[in-house]
This record gives structure tokens, sequence and C-alpha cells, in this order.
């Protein structure tokens, strides 16, 4: 399986710092155009496609070898009881 995304000149992949660079700088392009209203990690965009799918279909997608690992780590629909104050 490839890289998903590969830097523009090299066409290699990026390496972690890379990507953290590139993500930052669109990242705040998007908040200094108001194409979104609050920053968020590119970990967000799984939660969010996990939450959405488990809505839509009723079950949690297929990421994880062990399906509790996708629901600890993903699924932010769940209700979560607290003590209150």
């Amino acid at each position: 399986m490839g890289a998903v995304f590969r830097a523009p000149k090299t066409r290699n992949p990026y390496s972690e710092a890379g990507f953290k660079a590139m993500w930052n700088r669109l990242m705040a392009k998007a908040l200094a155009a108001k194409i979104v209203a609050e920053r968020f990690t590119f970990h967000d965009l799984r939660a969010h496609y996990t939450t959405h799918f488990k809505l839509k279909f009723g079950t949690l997608p297929d990421m994880h070898a062990d399906p509790a690992t996708t629901a600890q780590v993903y699924d932010r629909s769940r209700d979560v009881r607290r003590r209150s104050l």
C-alpha cells in the first residue's frame, strides 16, 4: 500500500515532521479564510468518520484488527457518564 500523502516536488511520502508542517500551514490558511472555525487534528478526521459511519450504518467501520480498539479510540458518539460537581 502506497503513501496517501506525497510531497509535491519529490513525490516521496511526507516525513512525520513534514506532514505536521504541511497540516499546520493548511490549518492556518483554513482558519484565516474562515473555512473552519477552530483548529483540529488529522486524527480528529478519523474519529469524525468513525462516528458518522456508526450513526449511518449502526456499526463501527473495520479500522483495526480488534473492534474494541476502534470503539475506544475513535467512537465519539457514545454517552460518557460523569459524576456531577
